[in-house]
């Protein structure tokens, strides 16, 4: 099944678990591509239904599953992908530290693919605390956005979006969603098999009408209130 991929980081994926934090737009084409790619153990955390609304850009779940828990319509196609990787499901909200920080302990990687920066600094916060990369993602209407995150390296989310506020959720094109969600995975897999260049204090913009992405260089806030200590 990896005969194109090489043999030489697929111990490293098969030995490897990542977190993916929703499973709507980004997070169907994060583990699609992680589950294809042979990760060993992929925890999927959300707590949603499907509604008719999300189709055009969740395609693991189909218009059979609308009013079922995201999480088993998920990975039930995901196991037909591929049997060999193990799935570690969370029914349940991001929404403290102290009763979240479990679910990402032993992880080798968060990936952020949710739509509230609520839960997004929450994230923030427990992957500066666990030292775990955070691999985030975001999109609305026709643009992306894609960075990586890792403890005491890079500028942290809050270092990037220090006042963001939670949007109404607005249209959408389902492409956009696919494009970050695949940055978001190449990151992933790239980061386990030891690969360099990174998007690393990058903010990668992707912008479809004008089909122009642009990098953006970071740099840490040594005042940031998460990681300015650290």
């Amino acid at each position: 099944m990896y005969k194109r991929q090489g043999k030489s980081g697929q111990r490293k994926l098969r030995n490897s678990k990542i977190a993916i934090v929703g499973l709507g737009g980004l997070g169907c084409m994060v583990t699609t591509y992680l589950t294809a790619a042979g990760v060993g153990t992929l925890v999927l955390i959300d707590h949603d239904v499907v509604k008719l609304s999300d189709l055009n850009r969740q395609f693991l779940h189909w218009t059979t599953d609308i009013g079922k828990k995201k999480i088993v319509s998920a990975k039930r196609k995901l196991k037909l992908l591929n049997p060999e990787v193990e799935f570690v499901v969370y029914d349940e909200k991001i929404k403290n530290i102290e009763t979240s920080e479990k679910i990402f302990e032993n992880v080798d990687g968060i990936v952020d693919c949710t739509d509230s920066f609520e839960v997004r600094y929450l994230l923030n916060k427990i992957a500066l605390k666990l030292n775990i990369p955070l691999f985030h993602g975001a999109c609305g209407r026709f643009e992306g956005r894609a960075t990586t995150i890792i403890p005491g390296k890079t500028a942290c989310l809050m270092c990037i979006y220090p006042r963001a506020k939670t949007l109404k959720r607005s249209s959408i094109l389902g492409s956009v969603a696919g494009t970050i969600g695949t940055i978001q995975a190449t990151e992933v897999v790239k980061y386990i098999t030891e690969k360099d260049d990174l998007l690393v204090n990058k903010l990668l913009i992707y912008d479809c009408k004008k089909m122009m992405f642009d990098v953006v260089k970071l740099k840490r806030n040594p005042t940031c209130e998460e990681c300015g200590k650290k």
